[in-house]
């Protein structure tokens, strides 16, 4: 709780507040300084996805919470220090691994790494013990890649505004039957066509009542996972979303990319474009596939909430 200078003058606020018969936090106290952790970690809960943050006291409850599961996994992690400048604040520092091992005894340590690369064991920081084995790696932060200075647009190196997609004479925007796409998929026949389908690894749209599919999925330069990753992401939110209208549309979380585009590493037809395109097309594979995971999460969540 917080008080005043004076207590007969000011109310003391509840820790714990009832509303609405919900009951919540207004604030929390400290009554020791010592180091803490925050814990944040997204959760899937009733087809919404949102950020949970919990402070832990001890370390091995930082590995418990760091065990992903299907409803809950780690996104970042924050040591709160004490320190005296200025007087009464807390440091905080960044969470970059946790591991657990096992001391020559057999019992158990929690190891954690910071952003800087030092290692150290429990709450107060001392150093890990030397002879741990059987390291167990439970979170690792995955941070987004630095962007470079700012460049004169005169300055920049083009994206590749011709990427390899298909043969030229394929639109990789037009719409197949399912035998011209299995043809282009290596010689496969409708049948195996719809059988991916149904197994989530490609999908078809409706038109004029006969079903077809983007070429696009057929592209040799595509990472043969990225449909089936995206697909699963969208349909946890709702089955009715639209896969053709994300893939194909602008996006604003890809630097006004359509996730097509970023998924084969090139623009689809050359224009002007954010000087931060360059580098999104010239990302790593993994790198480019998370991008895209990231905006069918926010883009089902927003059809879903409205």
């Amino acid at each position: 709780m917080f008080v005043g200078r004076d207590v007969c003058e000011l109310p003391v606020m509840a820790a714990l507040d009832r509303r609405n018969d919900a009951r919540y936090y207004l604030a929390v106290e400290l009554s020791i300084r010592l180091p803490w952790f925050v814990v944040n970690t997204v959760v899937l809960s009733d087809k919404q996805r949102y950020l949970q943050s919990m402070c832990c006291a001890w370390e091995r409850d930082v590995a418990d919470l760091c065990v992903t599961t299907d409803t809950r996994h780690v996104v970042s992690i924050q040591q709160m220090a004490p320190v005296d400048e200025p007087p009464g604040s807390w440091a905080i520092r960044h969470i970059a691994k946790v591991w657990r091992a096992l001391r020559p005894d057999g019992t158990e340590e929690v190891v954690l790494q910071d952003n800087a690369g030092t290692e150290f064991s429990g709450a107060f920081g001392a150093a890990p013990s030397g002879d741990l084995s059987n390291r167990q790696l439970l979170f690792s932060l995955e941070l987004a890649p630095k962007k470079p200075a700012a460049k004169r647009r005169s300055d920049m190196a083009s994206p590749n505004a011709q990427a390899p997609v298909l043969h030229r004479t394929v639109d990789p925007m037009s719409k197949l039957t399912a035998d011209r796409l299995g043809h282009l998929l290596g010689g496969l026949d409708a049948d195996a066509v719809i059988a991916l389908e149904s197994r989530g690894q490609l999908f078809s749209v409706i038109v004029d009542g006969r079903r077809l599919y983007p070429a696009f999925q057929a592209s040799p330069t595509l990472p043969r996972t990225a449909i089936a990753d995206v697909l699963a992401v969208l349909k946890t939110y709702e089955a009715s979303v639209d896969p053709h209208d994300f893939f194909a549309s602008l996006c604003a979380d890809l630097d006004l990319l359509s996730p097509i585009e970023v998924l084969l590493g090139g623009l689809l037809r050359a224009r002007a474009v954010h000087e931060d395109v360059p580098q999104v097309l010239a990302a790593s594979v993994d790198q480019r596939i998370r991008l895209v995971v990231a905006a069918a999460e926010a883009h089902a969540a927003a059809l879903f909430a409205s």
